[in-house]
């Protein structure tokens, strides 16, 4: 049985440089683009799981402003980067199955996997 493991986590926003000590601009209202690189336990080899950590005050002001549909997003009440954390190694602690495909599909329930939508899974792990 293959299941799932957490190697880290990464954000493309340039004003947080170091994701375990520095903050949002305003850390109870935001939308962050965050990417989990995880693979098979115990094996070599990791692919990028997208997601957005964002907070119901964000949320609120988008639905708001015109309504909203995304997918892929963890809702915190304020920026921590432990809980973040720990959110996605609960989801991998839960993600098993006979092949990695299995588990990335899991996975792909609730991140944006960087090969969702392709049909051949040749080139993954």
């Amino acid at each position: 049985m293959i299941r799932a493991a957490l190697r880290s986590l990464s954000t493309t926003d340039l004003r947080m440089l170091d994701i375990e000590r520095d903050y949002p601009e305003d850390p109870e209202c935001f939308s962050l683009l965050m990417d989990a690189y995880i693979g098979p336990e115990g094996e070599p080899g990791q692919e990028q799981f997208s997601f957005y950590v964002r907070t119901p005050t964000w949320v609120a002001k988008q639905v708001a402003d015109s309504g909203s549909l995304w997918e892929g997003a963890l809702i915190v009440e304020h920026w921590d980067y432990r809980l973040v954390r720990s959110a996605v190694q609960a989801l991998c602690a839960r993600a098993t199955g006979s092949d990695w495909a299995a588990v990335a599909a899991q996975l792909g329930r609730h991140l944006m996997w960087e090969f969702d939508g392709m049909t051949d899974h040749s080139e993954t792990l």
